[in-house]
């Protein structure tokens, strides 16, 4: 599954390795891509992949097209939310098992660095409506029904705009499950 074009590099082997792709029509024609193995979903919609059954929603991102995904096993009853590029959430989840998200930046460590002259203000300016913030994220899992969740894995953040110690412990305080730092 395609987010949008940031994240994609390896698409096309995928796609020649006969693996089958889902992704908007419009991060398919940014990438150029045809053939049998894409499948196009847009947000609203949702395609059954073996026992799961994967639902598109809109990320809110400055790249047209951008797409989370809500997957359900049919199987095992889990629910998993994965949502990155995307600087909030206009849905909050019910029953969800597992989440993949986005935190970018902590607002802090951001404005430190542009204080510091290491990022310009134009990028914080960027970040602030294209990617999930700590803060964001801590108001976004609070607002989801998290009572069967597992685990939180915290992806797509930011080796220099993100303290990854302070994101671990608020997101573990603001919600009492296991975190999980993606490198």
């Amino acid at each position: 599954m395609v987010i949008n074009g940031d994240h994609c590099k390896a698409v096309k082997e995928v796609m020649k390795a006969g693996m089958d792709i889902y992704l908007s029509s419009p991060t398919a024609s940014f990438l150029g891509l045809s053939g049998h193995r894409m499948r196009h979903i847009e947000a609203g919609e949702q395609v059954q992949i073996g026992s799961w059954v994967a639902k598109a929603f809109k990320a809110e991102h400055d790249i047209d097209g951008s797409i989370g995904f809500l997957l359900h096993s049919t199987a095992t009853g889990e629910r998993l939310v994965y949502l990155t590029d995307s600087f909030y959430s206009r849905y909050v989840f019910q029953g969800l098992t597992h989440i993949m998200l986005e935190i970018n930046y902590d607002i802090q460590t951001l404005n430190e660095n542009v204080a510091a002259g290491m990022v310009p203000v134009e990028l914080r300016n960027r970040l602030l409506r294209s990617h999930f913030s700590l803060e964001n994220a801590v108001k976004f899992l609070r607002a989801c029904d998290l009572k069967r969740v597992k685990g939180i894995w915290v992806i797509h953040s930011s080796e220099g705009n993100a303290n990854w110690e302070r994101i671990k412990w608020t997101i573990q305080a603001a919600t009492g499950k296991p975190v999980i730092m993606a490198e």
